[in-house]
């Protein structure tokens, strides 16, 4: 089938193809590491042309600094409470994750607004399991909100302990 595309506050959503649907789909599901995965019921590609530029001077900038550039997917998972899946739109409300996140960006100022605690201190979570970031959904009726991002994730490090302490470079 083929896809539509909504346009709002210079946000792009586009409904993805029958094709591209299942693939992410499957994707979700793959990346489900317990219990039983929820279903996909709605898949939006967002773009902003401002988020893209900015992502771009970032991967430029690092790359020119010498640091890591590979990119990787994971998940962030957020809130949801407005009418997106209906309106196909973003919207303004303050509370609303997915919306905020897909009009800004990530913000410094929006960490923890949500969840206090920090296991690994002050910074954005993503992870590459669905299902650890699909904990940290909070959402309107039967609909949560999740986001598949490129990442850029640096030198990475493990831990097997709680680190509240560390801070990001952000």
């Amino acid at each position: 089938g083929g896809a539509a595309t909504f346009d709002t506050l210079s946000v792009m959503l586009k409904q993805l193809t029958s094709g591209e649907h299942a693939r992410i789909s499957s994707k979700f599901q793959n990346d489900w590491v317990k219990g039983q995965h929820p279903s996909v019921d709605h898949i939006f590609e967002v773009s902003s042309k401002n988020l893209e530029q900015s992502w771009k001077s970032y991967k430029d900038a690092l790359a020119t600094s010498g640091h890591p550039t590979s990119v990787e997917q994971h998940y962030h998972g957020t809130t949801i409470k407005c009418n997106l899946i209906s309106s196909k739109n973003v919207c303004s409300h303050n509370d609303c994750g997915i919306c905020g996140i897909s009009r800004n960006g990530f913000q410094k100022s929006r960490i923890g607004t949500n969840i206090s605690f920090k296991r690994f201190g002050h910074g954005f979570y993503l992870a590459p399991h669905s299902s650890k970031c699909h904990d940290y959904t909070q959402g309107t009726h039967t609909n949560r909100a999740m986001l598949l991002c490129d990442v850029l994730p640096g030198k990475k490090c493990t831990f097997t302990t709680d680190q509240p302490h560390l801070k990001a470079q952000i």
